[in-house]
């Protein structure tokens, strides 16, 4: 899991563990949880006890993810580019290799919390 600060105190949580009481209570301290990404295959595996314990979190996933929570409120395809609000903060880029393995990968400019 990567955490990245963004302006106002909101949180790009990329890929989340396992949420445990100790680290939602740690992310809450941190800021606001505003995205979850899962931004490939087998980055879901936690996703959702994550939007469980943040339900006011917008997802953000690639189309096999996407399409197993598109009936959720506030989930999003990942798009090829970033976009707004975090476009300005992290440049992100989609690839695809094949049917099978569809990958985001994403690059913070500014600053990660660990």
């Amino acid at each position: 899991m990567t955490v990245i600060d963004l302006p106002d105190g909101i949180l790009f949580v990329h890929s989340p563990w396992a949420m445990t009481p100790e680290r939602k209570r740690r992310l809450l301290d941190l800021g606001q949880v505003r995205f979850i990404v899962a931004p490939g295959r087998f980055h879901d595996l936690y996703l959702e006890q994550a939007l469980e314990a943040f339900p006011q979190a917008e997802l953000h996933a690639i189309p096999p993810i996407y399409r197993r929570f598109s009936s959720r409120p506030g989930a999003f395809l990942l798009p090829d580019r970033a976009v707004s609000p975090w476009g300005d903060a992290i440049d992100q880029h989609a690839f695809q290799a094949g049917p099978f393995h569809s990958e985001t990968v994403f690059q913070n400019i500014d600053e990660t919390i660990s």
